[in-house]
């Protein structure tokens, strides 16, 4: 049975849905009610984590309250956020660490994470990660002269992995986080010349720092650009940015909602995965 957050509903996903009610007492507290009996049954809570508070609350108290009923309780986030407050800064809070400890302690049989922004994490709160790889290639395979390119240092093992699993080489961009949405390119190792290059993320915020690498890439002789990232979050003006961008092709996935549209965007379903995870632990 599958239970689904208010932050997933946007989620066509098959298989029976558990059913409750989410209100509000006048002061604003939520009030969760379980309609079905889940006792000693396994439970599917479908929920990303956003930067809405109430997101984590609604999660953390349905999964909370399905345990109590006897439920055994995995979870799994097509979007968890905070991660890339993954390092404590000087009078900044370790933001990541505090999210991942509230996570920690629905103490449930599993979680999986869709490409979480960083594994490093684990120490606090023990997750799998999955990365929609296979959804990607199916998009991606056909581009002749493909090279992947990694945007960061920490987004190698990624683009080595889809680069394996399409049949093409892998080139490097490394550069230095200066602000939230604000980066510096700093190095730049492979070679893209007569090459079409798809660079693979995690995600797409601001568009800022893929705006930058599509530029470098075309001045260093590629001769399209595609970025694949699983999550498009589209901040601000982004999506209008990256239109006017010399971006040939914008892949994402549903992961969460996305209202605009553009003819360089496409978006693909992740149901697929969420699905398959959930029938390989039936199994």
């Amino acid at each position: 049975m599958i239970f689904m957050t208010s932050a997933a509903k946007h989620l066509k996903l098959k298989g029976r849905k558990g059913r409750y009610s989410v209100d509000t007492y006048p002061s604003g507290e939520m009030r969760i009610n379980i309609l079905d009996n889940v006792k000693g049954k396994k439970i599917y809570v479908i929920g990303s984590v956003l930067p809405d508070a109430n997101s984590i609350l609604e999660l953390m108290i349905l999964a909370d309250g399905l345990k109590v009923k006897g439920a055994k309780v995995e979870i799994i986030l097509p979007y968890l956020t905070y991660l890339r407050q993954d390092k404590p800064h000087k009078g900044e809070p370790f933001a990541a660490r505090v999210i991942c400890r509230i996570l920690n302690t629905a103490d449930v049989e599993r979680v999986y994470v869709l490409d979480a922004h960083t594994t490093k994490l684990n120490r606090y709160f023990k997750f799998h990660n999955a990365i929609p790889l296979s959804i990607f290639a199916n998009e991606l395979s056909g581009i002749k002269d493909a090279v992947v390119i990694a945007p960061d240092k920490g987004g190698k093992s990624r683009a080595r992995a889809f680069a394996k699993m399409i049949g093409c080489k892998v080139a490097y961009i490394e550069k230095k986080r200066l602000a939230p949405g604000k980066a510096k390119i700093l190095h730049f190792k492979g070679d893209v010349r007569e090459k079409n290059a798809i660079i693979m993320d995690d995600m797409i915020d601001t568009g800022g720092t893929v705006i930058k690498s599509a530029d470098i890439l075309l001045k260093k002789g590629a001769k399209e650009i595609y970025v694949a990232a699983t999550h498009g979050l589209f901040s601000g003006n982004a999506l209008q940015r990256l239109e006017k961008s010399k971006i040939k092709k914008i892949i994402i996935t549903n992961t969460v909602p996305v209202k605009l549209k553009s003819r360089k965007l496409k978006i693909i379903k992740i149901e697929p995965l969420v699905e398959n995870l959930i029938k390989c632990r039936k199994k």
